[in-house]
């Protein structure tokens, strides 16, 4: 972000971000107001993308548009991405609830298969055989991340926890990988439409954090510490 500062006067990682979010808020760009000269151009390419989109969402809509919302405002560079910023900013800010539902949206679909020809086989059984999998490592995700949010509640609250959990490295192993993970879904969803094939760079990880997760949250539940009975003392036996 420093580095795009000085060199492109932009203090962000990426200048896309102002496009990015117009993903997000493409249902309800017709909340601008009347004098916002980027107001007509964006609801035109929004309804043309709806009827005669790929996908009918209109979420893709704002990057065949950019020439001419950049002809419509006159601004240019970085100029035009802050200004994209904004705007967008101002829509979200305007309209909190039709943003979270398109961020639910996003969410909801990218917790899904990113299936393709290889990874099913072309064939329904293959597809049959891929949902299922996936649905099993979810599953898998989610009983694990209350298991190990459990371990660590319970060992803050004093209990002595065994297994792997108990080292120091298998839990920062998984609170980077789980950190990873989760940051990764947050900046999918909540800037970008959440397209599956954003979350498969983190499968592997994901697949270590149900494993790993999985095998101490067991580990620890199937330790049963028995407690010592107390030694009698001389003095108490005499």
């Amino acid at each position: 972000a420093g580095f795009n500062l000085v060199r492109f006067d932009y203090p962000g990682t990426t200048p896309l971000l102002g496009w990015n979010l117009s993903t997000r808020t493409a249902l309800f760009v017709d909340a601008l107001p009347e004098g916002e000269p980027a107001r007509p151009v964006l609801i035109a390419a929004r309804n043309d993308s709806l009827v005669n989109g790929e996908s009918h969402s209109a979420v893709m809509y704002i990057w065949p548009a950019r020439p001419e919302v950049e002809h419509a405002v006159g601004l240019h560079g970085s100029d035009l991405d802050r200004y994209m910023v904004r705007l967008n900013l101002r829509l979200i800010a305007g309209n909190p609830f039709d943003y979270r539902l398109a961020v639910g949206g996003a969410a909801a679909g990218y917790v899904l298969p990113a299936t393709t020809d290889k990874a099913s086989g072309g064939t329904r059984l293959g597809q049959a055989a891929f949902g299922m999998a996936h649905v099993a490592v979810l599953a898998g995700f989610i009983a694990q991340a209350f298991g190990m949010v459990g371990l660590y509640v319970a060992r803050r609250l004093g209990a002595e926890i065994r297994g792997p959990f108990a080292t120091a490295d298998t839990r920062r192993v998984w609170l980077m990988g789980s950190a990873l993970i989760v940051h990764t879904a947050i900046v999918s969803t909540t800037v970008e439409m959440g397209n599956p094939r954003y979350r498969t760079p983190t499968d592997p990880l994901i697949l270590l954090v149900v494993a790993g997760g999985l095998w101490t949250v067991w580990s620890a539940l199937r330790v049963r510490v028995v407690p010592r009975r107390p030694v009698p003392s001389p003095i108490h036996d005499a």
